[in-house]
């Protein structure tokens, strides 16, 4: 992937046709995304259930390199470059950026506040981590990353043979974890088409949180739903990135790389305390009353899911203030100027 985006990035469209040829690329790259996903999802499923012999096992190896190499399509569609001197490609570009900053400058009415010029915060992390809204953010990453891949995905095979010992088959737990992976792929696509129809951007925040409040809810409800589960887990934490990526985006015009990491460390923080301290704690002090290595039954799990039950709540309470506070600012904002993907911090 590395590659196909230094080619894309080395060979972009040229001129005028950058309009028709950005759609090509757009519907060769989503095209193979959807054949892998769906090649992937079959392979894994089968696999799972040893349907396929080494050869056959090979043979789709072979297949799955080959449509990941499919991706450098995306840098077929280019338009071959018109010999021009160099000092008409610069009057042309100048050209271009006054037309562009006449085109920017033209949404903004003339007594609209100064503030208001400014859509993006520009300000470093070590600024904005004095503000509310960044540690908002970075609860509900915690909130969602910390009970789903600090707990419950690392975990599927002993919580599944913990709440339903009688239907637990080594092959159930790897198809559990493909599904998983499976549906943390397609919520990240989800939620990037999605963007595309909000008009505030904080909404889909209170995706993670909700789906991994529903998640443990199912999970803790009967056996008979722990692949929806499971399910719920994988689009949490696929929405979760996804959204994580595009609030960042919309929210700072600079130092956006700072700020992403800073929410990113949530994933090196939460899985010590609540996957060793926590879930891996009591499971073997339960595992130790019934005389084991082993811990089964609805007590050797309930504890801590119920602890990260709440904590996915918490997250919920987070993303839900975030979205309040963004459309308050959004909605005092004079004649609509800024909204809510690109308001000031």
């Amino acid at each position: 992937m590395s590659i196909v985006a230094a080619a894309f990035i080395r060979n972009p469209p040229s001129g005028e046709k950058l309009a028709k040829a950005q759609p090509i690329r757009f519907r060769i790259g989503f095209l193979n995304e959807g054949l892998l996903i769906a090649f992937l999802t079959f392979v894994s499923f089968a696999g799972a259930y040893d349907l396929f012999s080494q050869s056959q096992r090979d043979a789709f190896g072979i297949i799955s390199l080959v449509m990941l190499a499919m991706f450098l399509m995306m840098v077929v569609p280019k338009e071959p470059q018109k010999e021009t001197s160099s000092l008409n490609q610069i009057f042309d570009s100048a050209e271009m950026n006054l037309n562009e900053s006449k085109d920017v400058l033209a949404t903004i009415p003339p007594d609209a506040p100064a503030d208001t010029k400014k859509s993006l915060n520009e300000d470093p992390l070590m600024v904005n981590v004095l503000g509310l809204d960044l540690w908002l953010k970075l609860i509900v990453v915690v909130g969602t990353l910390g009970p789903s891949l600090g707990v419950v995905l690392p975990n599927i095979d002993v919580i599944f043979k913990s709440l339903d010992q009688n239907g637990y088959t080594t092959t159930k737990s790897a198809l559990y974890v493909s599904m998983t992976s499976v549906v943390n792929a397609l919520a990240r696509i989800g939620i990037g088409m999605l963007s595309y129809y909000v008009e505030h951007i904080s909404l889909l925040f209170l995706v993670p949180p909700i789906a991994i409040i529903f998640s443990i809810v199912t999970i803790l409800a009967s056996p008979a739903l722990l692949p929806l589960g499971f399910c719920l887990t994988g689009i949490a934490v696929g929405s979760c990135w996804a959204s994580m990526i595009l609030l960042s985006k919309a929210t700072y015009s600079r130092y956006i790389g700072q700020h992403y990491t800073f929410l990113f460390s949530a994933l090196t923080l939460t899985p010590l305390p609540l996957g060793y301290c926590l879930f891996g704690t009591l499971y073997e002090r339960e595992a130790e009353r019934q005389g084991g290595s082993s811990c089964y039954g609805y007590t050797c799990v309930s504890t801590s899911l119920y602890t990260l039950l709440a904590i996915g709540i918490m997250g919920f309470v987070a993303a839900l203030s975030l979205h309040i506070r963004r459309r308050r600012r959004a909605s005092n904002t004079q004649n609509g100027v800024v909204t809510d993907g690109y308001a000031a911090f």
